[in-house]
């Protein structure tokens, strides 16, 4: 477990250094809470004492190799926790490093307290990031600039302001922490920690990588041993090592700088996390900064000091690298640098109307129009004549100061701008000044330009100028007028001003008037005609002068193939709105002849008339047992006796009596009965229920009412499931013995006639003991024996609601049986004859409690429904 726990924790070190390992890359430690340095926490390191580390977080094992690398690199340790630095130090090496910081405590190299777990998310993204763990800036959460405008702005304000510069050293995750290898300078100076790289050739050939150990050496054994490189530049490190190596005949030499270990410089002041950072000879002042985590709110952009001992080599203007692209001041750092973020200068806000709205430093600016530039100056729709700065008086009192800036003058050149105030340019009104808007029923509506003497004839040039069916006689100009600029209204005559060109008539027009021109169709009806009948699109059409009744067919999409052309009708109201009717010839009209080719006015309706007599088909559908089953088509007229001639009569099967006929258009009537009488049995039921509500007298009443509304609410769920078959109860014989009786019935499109062959069992289905077929026996025939067949009613059927659906769909119900026996009804009733097809239906009956002494029988409700449609119900 313990060696488990050590790769794991080597395995985050290693993180650590192969980010510190990159060239040119800067790790910072987290500061102590004793010094604000921040040391660099790991050097560089080779590719071999990467790959052998790697190993080692591996498999968790220290070999020697690692433990050397650990013991040159004791930085990475502060990140491990202190119950693992036994097994990479050994006594000699921990008193090594005791003695190396008690030589420099100045360095504040104390490294972070470990409380014994792995390496802490914050840690681990310090050195990854090669900086502080750096949060993006937002004025509105810091202390000084924050209390010093946000209660002064609007809301809009807060949400759009910013503190300009800032966000430059924002953290951005997608940045490399890696600095490109750009060549090094000769005077770059070389330190412990740097690789130098030998390329030689001729009489000795190879390439040498020599890193600067600890005390400024690097190693040469062929040429004279160790020499000493620290503090040197690297001009003169290339004289010295190409003396030593050259002064062997016939060999050359080419030196050059691999992995820098870069060198420390101290960033203080006003920022984030002031402290001492390594670096190389390629950062820069900002690059810097950066690594700091960025500048604090008070801290200054505009006075950035760099120092070198004591004098100071720059002072940077962040502005002017933002507003001017000036780079040339950000110069790159050397050993010992220290940048310094004094306090900053002034700070004021401009909000409103300017190209960039932003909290600004000011250094030499003061006056407003200098402020207003560094803002990018005003945007085209600012008003220049109010500019209000709100300042902070004296440090007493709040004042807002209001600025023309088109009066110009020195007053405005002079006004000088104080630490907080706040600038606010405000916008120009949204009303256009100059023009007149026509609006309705013209090309091109909008805006136009008013000028001087300016009319509605000059402005409309012609009739082009007005889309079609425009009304000349009248147009609205509205006009406002007066000091509460109210709405008038002048009436003008567009046909006298545009098509007559009458001068007198003619109206001036005045800036922000609104010219409305209308329809036809606003103040007149379209003159319309109807056509209807057989006709392919009837409706109302709108005509227009000249217009015949043959262009109305026209629009109507022409007659139909079922269309009279010998006979229409077109009715008329005359003035009196009196109407007349005129019988037209539609083939004379179509074919030119004017007198019958009236022109159309307006109300007029045209009636095309159908063929009459039309000989349109019947299509009727037999299957079953009939001699020739299909569709057969009949003539109007035709009745049910002259289809089946046709189809050959019956087969030899056929069991008449059980024949199915049904009809599309009683289908659709028996439906509608069941729908009516299911909304009738619902709200009887609702004002039942209210009703039984209102009288109940103890729980066990409202019990019972509530099992009896489930059982109705069930029923009627049942029934509204429910569709009509469309059955007509018809009895077949042979045709030429049916020819003439009720039962010849004339053919309807849709009709189905189904003969079945002949059936032998009774149905009996309902509240008895086995619901099922009994095979039909012609001498024990009656309904009595059919149901000791299947062991008789049960306990909850109702008895005396027994019925009978015979093979053709007719029913036989107890109650027809009344009056055939006083005495025996019941018996009588269950001395049926039945024939084979029919079937007996069982009902269920319905617990009947006090409550419900008043409620109809629905189980009655339900005999009546399929009386009326005709077929049998699964609902019992």
């Amino acid at each position: 477990m313990q060696r488990m726990n050590l790769g794991k924790h080597l395995r985050f070190a290693l993180v650590a250094l192969l980010v510190s390992s990159l060239p040119g890359s800067t790790s910072a430690a987290p500061p102590s809470p004793t010094t604000p340095f921040a040391p660099s926490p790991v050097g560089s390191l080779t590719a071999d004492q990467v790959r052998v580390l790697t190993e080692a977080a591996r498999t968790g094992e220290l070999s020697p190799e690692a433990r050397a690398i650990l013991a040159a690199n004791p930085g990475l340790e502060a990140y491990l926790p202190a119950s693992y630095r036994e097994l990479l130090e050994g006594s000699e090496q921990k008193k090594t490093r005791a003695g190396e910081a008690a030589e420099a405590p100045e360095q504040g190299s104390k490294r972070p307290a470990s409380k014994g777990g792995p390496l802490t998310a914050e840690l681990l993204s310090a050195v990854r990031d090669g900086g502080p763990v750096a949060q993006k800036y937002d004025w509105r959460q810091s202390v000084y600039v924050s209390r010093l405008f946000l209660n002064r702005l609007h809301e809009e304000e807060r949400k759009l302001l910013t503190h300009f510069g800032h966000d430059l050293f924002d953290p951005r995750p997608d940045a490399s922490a890696a600095v490109e290898p750009y060549p090094v300078s000769d005077d770059y100076v070389v330190g412990p920690g740097d690789e130098i790289t030998l390329k030689m050739w001729g009489r000795l050939e190879g390439v040498e990588l020599l890193r600067v150990d600890r005390d400024g050496k690097i190693f040469l054994p062929k040429f004279g041993g160790s020499l000493y490189v620290a503090g040197k530049t690297v001009k003169a490190v290339t004289a010295l090592l190409k003396k030593k190596v050259e002064a062997v005949p016939q060999v050359h030499l080419d030196v050059s700088m691999g992995q820098l270990a870069g060198f420390r410089v101290s960033v203080l002041g006003e920022v984030t996390a002031p402290g001492m950072y390594r670096v190389s000879s390629f950062h820069t002042v900002l690059q810097a900064i950066a690594l700091a985590g960025g500048i604090r709110d008070i801290g200054s952009l505009r006075r950035v000091q760099v120092k070198r001992g004591k004098e100071t080599v720059a002072e940077i203007d962040i502005y002017d690298f933002l507003l001017r692209g000036d780079v040339i001041q950000d110069i790159r750092l050397r050993p010992g640098d220290a940048i310094f973020l004094p306090v900053a200068g002034p700070l004021v806000a401009l909000t409103g109307e300017v190209r960039r709205q932003a909290i600004y430093e000011l250094k030499k600016e003061r006056t407003i129009g200098e402020v207003l530039g560094m803002a990018g100056g005003l945007s085209p729709s600012a008003y220049k004549r109010r500019v209000q700065v709100e300042r902070l008086e004296g440090n007493r009192a709040r004042v807002v100061l209001d600025l023309d800036l088109d009066a110009g003058g020195p007053s405005v050149s002079t006004f000088a701008l104080q630490d907080g105030d706040i600038v606010r340019v405000s916008p120009i009104l949204p009303e256009d000044e100059n023009v007149v808007q026509v609006l309705g029923n013209v090309r091109r509506p909008g805006k136009y330009e008013w000028r001087k003497g300016l009319t509605v004839g000059a402005l409309i040039p012609d009739e082009r100028f007005f889309q079609p069916e425009t009304f000349l006689d009248y147009a609205l100009l509205f006009r406002r007028i007066g000091p509460d600029n109210r709405k008038v209204i002048l009436p003008i005559n567009l046909q006298r001003i545009v098509i007559e060109r009458d001068a007198a008539a003619d109206v001036a027009l005045e800036p922000d008037d609104e010219l409305i021109v209308y329809r036809r169709s606003a103040f007149r009806d379209e003159k319309t005609a109807t056509v209807g009948g057989e006709v392919r699109t009837p409706g109302t059409y709108k005509i227009f002068p000249g217009m015949r009744v043959s262009d109305l067919l026209k629009a109507a999409g022409d007659v139909t193939r079922n269309a009279s052309l010998a006979d229409a009708e077109l009715a008329r109201w005359d003035d009196q709105f009196n109407a007349t009717v005129r019988r037209i010839s539609l083939l004379k009209a179509l074919s030119g002849d004017k007198d019958e080719d009236l022109v159309v006015q307006d109300r007029d309706v045209l009636s095309v008339r159908p063929v009459p007599d039309l000989q349109e088909f019947r299509y009727i559908t037999l299957s079953g047992e009939v001699v020739s089953p299909g569709v057969y088509a009949a003539r109007k007229g035709e009745r049910l006796t002259s289809i089946l001639q046709r189809a050959g009569g019956f087969t030899q099967d056929a069991f008449l009596n059980g024949a199915v006929f049904t009809r599309v258009s009683v289908q659709k009537r028996q439906q509608e009965l069941i729908d009516r009488t299911v909304e009738q049995l619902e709200e009887e039921v609702a004002r039942t229920a209210a009703k039984e509500q209102a009288t109940a007298i103890d729980r066990d009443d409202i019990e019972a009412q509530r099992q009896v509304f489930e059982a109705r609410r069930a029923l009627l769920a049942r029934l509204k499931q429910l569709r009509a078959q469309g059955r007509v109860i018809i009895r077949l014989t042979d045709a030429t013995q049916m020819e003439g009786t009720e039962n010849d019935l004339l053919i309807e499109d849709g009709d189905k006639l189904e003969v079945p062959r002949p059936p032998e069992v009774i149905n009996v289905v309902g509240r008895v003991y086995n619901p099922t077929g009994v095979a039909f026996n012609r001498t024990r025939n009656t309904v009595g024996y059919f149901l000791g067949k299947v062991g008789g009613p049960t306990e909850d059927a109702d008895r005396a609601h027994i019925f009978v659906v015979r093979a053709d769909g007719s029913v036989v119900t107890r109650e027809q049986q009344q009056g055939k026996s006083w005495f025996s009804r019941e018996d009588l009733f269950l001395r049926v004859p039945l024939e084979p097809g029919d079937s007996i239906v069982v009902p269920e009956k319905l617990t009947v409690t006090r409550v419900m002494k008043d409620v109809k029988d629905i189980t009655q409700i339900l005999y009546q429904i399929a009386v009326t449609a005709g077929v049998l119900l699964v609902a019992f």
